[in-house]
């Protein structure tokens, strides 16, 4: 992705016609919180070397600290340069399947057990916020879930009473005429409103927590790739850049950015392209006016659809998945907006400033896991519901190497499923997500 885009060829029109300005393809929270460039020289041994500083990898790094051991956080980019700044700093209580789906498959007890988890990681993120004083944005509030669809109503009004029920979470059904209260649209079929939800910036976040990491005595080092994995006894060479570094344990915390060079992780994810807007500027009033009675939106669409407003309430930011295959963000930028202007018509002559996109990992089940496989331990398969499951996984597998781990959780015992017919690069993505497209367009 290019850094800072002012050239003709990345300039795009207004939408009314009368203005033409440059569009930024770095992602919006950058402008305050760039990923961090951190140099220097690495130790010749840790107790724990993790590979990726995103969500996962810097709270396990983080945990780990806490209870005593020594820690090394190497990112082959800037810190934070993956889907852990990219994504829209949505914080929920909430996994890509439902209770019903995980249940009819796995059982009632692992299907309470991840959702408990899920509830617990969004518990783990806030407390984690607070307890660190982490300077991110953070405010608790309530997401609106449209039904695009008149028939998803009756299923995600259903799926809100089970979850309610079994979980506790504050969820609550509304209407098609009374949703203009919390989202001022026509454009969905009433939605549920979830009272448990928050939201944050997460470029902050993760500038923070490295920040606390480094304070701590850990070392983080950027732009440093692993570029080879070797057997020592009963300890791991691991070899960079700048030489080998010995270790006794290795976290791979790459989830949608994993490379070839974990491949028992790579035919496990699933990496697919999420794209993301920010509108300009505008007034508090008209931001107010879109969404009065909510700070973040989600709806059904198969291809993801999610927008929020910006932390000062200034502008909208908008998010979903807008070609069958990856293009560029100066092409999904205005097929976004064409997708925003559907929902706000009052935003048709608000252009926008960001356009950027990143790349979120999915498992082959849709749930996230844990997998250990001689003392290499990975985390991944978030399916979109990230910022909090990420940070609470990472933490879990802190609590597994130090024996502290909550022995019943059911995440442990799953297993994270792969296919003989899948090694890293998702051949059959374009044809699923252009078939999901084409059904969300014509409301099927």
């Amino acid at each position: 992705m290019k850094n800072g885009l002012n050239s003709e060829e990345c300039k795009i029109a207004k939408p009314n016609g009368n203005m033409i300005h440059p569009l930024c393809e770095n992602a919006f929270w950058w402008d305050e919180a760039p990923p961090r460039r951190i140099e220097g020289t690495l130790p010749a041994s840790t107790d724990v070397l993790v590979v990726g500083a995103g969500f996962t990898g810097l709270s396990a790094a983080l945990s780990l600290l806490k209870a005593g051991h020594r820690v090394v956080v190497c990112e082959k980019e800037g810190i934070g340069h993956g889907a852990s700044t990219r994504n829209g700093g949505q914080i929920s209580a909430k996994l890509r399947r439902g209770l019903g789906s995980i249940a009819k498959e796995h059982g009632e007890d692992t299907a309470l057990s991840f959702w408990m988890m899920a509830r617990e990681a969004r518990e783990f993120l806030e407390a984690r916020i607070v307890d660190e004083n982490i300077d991110c944005n953070f405010k608790t509030g309530v997401r609106f879930q449209g039904a695009y669809k008149k028939k998803d109503y009756k299923n995600i009004v259903e799926s809100a009473r089970l979850i309610k029920e079994k979980i506790g979470l504050p969820l609550k059904a509304v209407p098609a005429d009374e949703q203009r209260a919390y989202v001022n649209t026509d454009a969905y079929y009433g939605g549920v409103l979830d009272a448990s939800t928050a939201s944050f910036h997460p470029a902050k976040y993760i500038r923070g927590i490295s920040q606390l990491i480094e304070s701590q005595g850990g070392v983080v080092r950027s732009h440093t790739p692993v570029m080879g994995i070797k057997r020592n006894g009963s300890t791991l060479d691991i070899t960079m850049p700048s030489g080998v570094i010995n270790a006794k344990t290795l976290i791979v915390a790459t989830n949608g950015y994993t490379g070839p060079e974990f491949p028992a992780f790579a035919k496990r994810m699933i990496p697919i392209g999420s794209y993301v807007i920010a509108t300009e500027p505008m007034s508090r009033e008209h931001v107010d006016k879109l969404m009065p009675g909510c700070d973040l939106v989600i709806d059904t669409r198969r291809a993801a659809s999610y927008m929020r407003v910006s932390p000062d309430r200034t502008r909208i930011l908008y998010g979903g998945r807008v070609a069958a295959t990856d293009i560029t963000a100066l092409k999904s930028g205005p097929r976004l907006k064409a997708i925003l202007d559907d929902i706000f018509p009052s935003l048709k002559d608000v252009g926008i400033s960001h356009a950027w996109m990143g790349f979120t990992g999915f498992s082959l089940d849709q749930l996230p896991h844990i997998y250990n496989e001689d003392n290499i331990y990975y985390a991944g398969g978030y399916c979109g519901t990230g910022t909090a499951m990420a940070t609470y996984l990472g933490h879990m597998i802190a609590e597994k190497i130090s024996g502290t781990e909550n022995q019943g959780n059911k995440i442990f015992e799953l297993n994270f499923p792969t296919s003989h017919f899948y090694s890293g690069k998702p051949w059959f993505l374009s044809s699923i997500i252009g078939v999901y497209r084409a059904l969300d367009r014509f409301r099927l």
